[in-house]
């Protein structure tokens, strides 16, 4: 839904001007290489893959209903940057429920232990800066067996580290105020069951409750 450019087949020209770099969405046809977890090491055209966006699919069954949504999965994205060096920051939501990331040939993170023999599910958010300039890989490999969805869901955030902070920012003051709401009118549910007795005030009251909880 946002304007900034989404990559094609695995490949996103994130180019422009470094200082007017916009954040850049990471939803769009991604290499997924099911049932493998492959590091930059491996000679990925000997594997089947696919492209998949973000979110289009729970679990790593891929629509499959014949398919376990559990299991481990490869994704891949291919970004191309301005020649000159510069440092980029890359968000990433909660993946499950476990993965690590690498950035070309380097092993940057890890949440968890993705392996399947020793696998441990850990699952959070990461904000990671770099300095880079020309082609980025990213690869995530990701398993998952404890969780109802699977691999990548919500799509990862790149920019620079300045607006990845602001998004970062942003994205709290939202929350922070929407919590405030829901509490406010829990609050103003609660005051009129109390003087009025009214069953759907507490109804109400209740549902604003459970949602501040889960938030």
């Amino acid at each position: 839904m946002t304007r900034e450019e989404k990559a094609i087949h695995g490949l996103l020209y994130a180019d422009g001007s470094y200082e007017s770099f916009p954040v850049y969405y990471l939803s769009r046809e991604w290499e997924y290489y099911p049932d493998a977890l492959l590091t930059p090491e491996d000679d990925l055209d000997k594997y089947y893959f696919r492209y998949i966006s973000i979110g289009e699919y729970g679990g790593m069954e891929l629509g499959n209903s014949g398919r376990s949504p559990y299991g481990s999965g490869t994704y891949r994205l291919k970004i191309m940057l301005p020649a000159e060096q510069h440092t980029y920051g890359l968000y990433l939501p909660e993946i499950f429920s476990a993965y690590t990331l690498y950035l070309n040939e380097e092993k940057v993170c890890s949440q968890g232990n993705p392996d399947q023999t020793h696998y441990k599910d850990l699952i959070g958010n990461k904000e990671i800066s770099f300095t880079a300039s020309g082609t980025v890989h990213i690869t995530i490999i990701a398993t998952n067996y404890s969780h109802i969805y699977s691999g990548i869901t919500y799509p990862p955030a790149f920019g620079t580290v300045t607006a990845i902070q602001k998004y970062l920012s942003t994205r709290l003051f939202i929350s922070g105020i929407t919590l405030a709401a829901i509490f406010l009118f829990s609050a103003c549910s609660l005051f009129f069951f109390c003087r009025l007795k009214h069953k759907n005030a507490l109804i109400f009251t209740i549902l604003c409750g459970l949602f501040f909880v889960i938030s």
